[in-house]
């Protein structure tokens, strides 16, 4: 999808999310001054609550319309029961307040039965878009986190997607079983990670997984049939598992560390001291021999 994708009332993307971003500042504004008046000047605060509960719904109302309008994307395939994984996503770019880590904007859509959770990597192209949030997109290439992986009833997919000029990287696990692993990654691009508990409730939860956890050598969780791959632009979907034809094995980068965008500019997650880098990594040997270890019979 384009810049085209979203029109508002005959407006663009771009000057909807500017038009967007001037009332949140405007909110912000309001609140701060409100704070300056005292309680003697009762006729001023009013003014000041009335022009905030105005703007909050204003607000809340171009909220509605961003997500309305936000693309559904067939993403990622289920290893398990073959079910296609769709979601709503802002692939404008990542000014759009989906990409917005501290405050995402984004519909609460119902997953498929065997999503477990969706994690990412992007690869950052020509002049970066400059927002009023910080953006964090994850790592310029794909990864998987071991310690999920690992498990003998969880497989990961990898698929590409465009995000305005950038390629995205969709990293999905999915599980199946009684034992469904309670650990998570944040969902992508986000601070947060969304469960729906046995009441039906959604609640928002913030992972421990860290990034020196990731681990970049795909090759030998596909050879050990953990990781799965989706060809860019096949829309079919087709779920690969051969490592020797798989397009997201050793990709150029600059720094294998997450990164984080502040007004169009890219900084990357410190890089601890050498003493202090547990980055993780695992053999092909060893991987074979934790699956052999954690797998007595596999998952059927």
């Amino acid at each position: 999808m384009g810049e085209d994708y979203f029109n508002y009332n005959n407006i663009s993307r771009k000057e909807f999310l500017q038009k967007y971003f001037k009332l949140r500042t405007e909110y912000e504004r309001v609140l701060i001054n409100r704070e300056f008046f005292s309680d003697e000047e009762a006729e001023e605060i009013n003014k000041q609550d009335d022009r905030l509960e105005i703007l909050l719904n204003e607000i809340d109302a171009w909220e509605k319309e961003y997500l309305k309008h936000l693309p559904y994307v067939n993403i990622s395939r289920s290893p398990f029961t073959g079910q296609i994984l769709n979601i709503s996503i802002d692939t404008g770019g990542i000014d759009g307040p989906w990409w917005e880590y501290d405050r995402p904007l984004r519909n609460q859509e119902e997953r498929i039965e065997t999503f477990l959770c969706i994690d990412g990597a992007m690869k950052l192209e020509g002049e970066i878009e400059k927002s009023p949030f910080l953006v964090k997109p994850g790592p310029e290439v794909p990864f998987i986190i071991p310690s999920l992986l690992s498990q003998d009833n969880v497989r990961a997919v990898i698929s590409s997607l465009k995000i305005g000029k950038h390629t995205g990287y969709p990293i999905v696990y999915y599980a199946v079983g009684a034992e469904i692993p309670e650990e998570r990654t944040n969902d992508w691009g986000s601070n947060y990670y969304r469960i729906v508990d046995d009441e039906g409730i959604d609640r928002f939860l913030n992972s421990p997984i860290l990034w020196f956890q990731y681990d970049y050598d795909l090759k030998p969780w596909i050879m050990a049939g953990k990781l799965f791959w989706i060809k860019p632009g096949d829309y079919s979907l087709t779920l690969r598992a051969d490592w020797e034809n798989c397009p997201y094995l050793n990709l150029e980068c600059n720094k294998r560390l997450p990164q984080i965008i502040i007004d169009g500019s890219i900084e990357y997650a410190e890089e601890e001291d050498e003493d202090e880098n547990i980055a993780f990594h695992m053999s092909e040997e060893e991987v074979d021999q934790l699956l052999k270890e954690i797998r007595e019979g596999g998952v059927e």
